[in-house]
């Protein structure tokens, strides 16, 4: 399921440009009224058995405005109306957000306090074996080791779809206990949007001194349904609880939403 957090309307606001460590915490403030569950999710997660890896199984978008802009190592958003979006497949954390939304009323976003307006829960959308989607965080597929990272890139193709695509298989796993019945699953890159930005649509985020890289571009997906409903619900990619590979509808998909970015 997906949440939608409507912020009130207000005057600018000065943010970190990496925003994704804040939001994160600001995640785990909220579910806080449920600490018990937010204490397995943060110190745990659910573990995958046949990997070895833990996942959170939530994912979340930046603070979204029409109005933005970039000075040094700040966004300014505003003036106008926010919105976040934080979604995952599990009833427990989808219950748990919803009660510490409510209850909190706002979220801080280091020492910004935003008032909640309203949270609503958005209609899935009508999946299908081809469908496109829109970037609303960088997508991320990494090949570590225990002191390294080589984070894969759109020119690192057919590799980067097959990595998301064994993440994504790994999600399922945790969801449903079992394969997929389906496990097919290719994303390809716009090319065009690619082109109109001279390839530059990766984009490097520092969390706590971690440099992180993803991709931020158009994607489309062919193949299981199955699979890329999970990777709407709980990003695409790695790392969705750092708040990356959060994808809204293309615009030329029937059911677009876009977001206010």
């Amino acid at each position: 399921m997906r949440i939608r957090v409507r912020f009130r309307d207000r005057e600018a606001v000065k943010l970190p440009i990496n925003q994704n460590y804040f939001l994160a915490a600001a995640v785990y403030s909220v579910l806080g009224a449920r600490p018990d569950y937010a204490r397995f999710l943060h110190d745990h997660g659910y573990t995958h058995e046949a990997s070895g890896r833990a996942f959170k199984l939530f994912v979340f978008s930046p603070l979204m405005c029409k109005t933005r802009r970039v000075a040094g190592q700040d966004l300014i958003l505003g003036p106008g109306a926010f919105s976040w979006v934080i979604s995952s497949p599990m009833p427990e954390f989808v219950t748990a957000l919803a009660e510490g939304l409510l209850s909190q009323g706002e979220i801080d976003m280091r020492g910004v306090t935003l008032p909640i307006e309203t949270v609503e829960a958005e209609a899935e959308p009508e999946f299908a074996p081809e469908i496109a989607f829109t970037c609303l965080s960088p997508i991320v597929a990494a090949q570590s080791t225990p002191t390294y990272a080589n984070f894969l890139t759109h020119e690192d193709q057919p590799e980067f779809s097959e990595h998301v695509r064994k993440n994504l298989i790994r999600k399922f796993e945790l969801i449903h206990g079992r394969p997929p019945d389906d496990d097919s699953f290719r994303m390809e890159f716009d090319q065009g949007y690619i082109a109109r930005r001279d390839g530059r649509v990766t984009k490097l985020i520092d969390i706590r001194g971690v440099q992180i890289r993803g991709v931020l571009a158009p994607f489309a997906v062919k193949g299981s349904v199955a699979l890329i409903r999970v990777g709407y619900e709980c990003g695409f990619g790695e790392r969705g609880s750092m708040g990356f590979g959060c994808v809204g509808m293309d615009r030329k998909n029937k059911d677009s939403d876009p977001p206010l970015d």
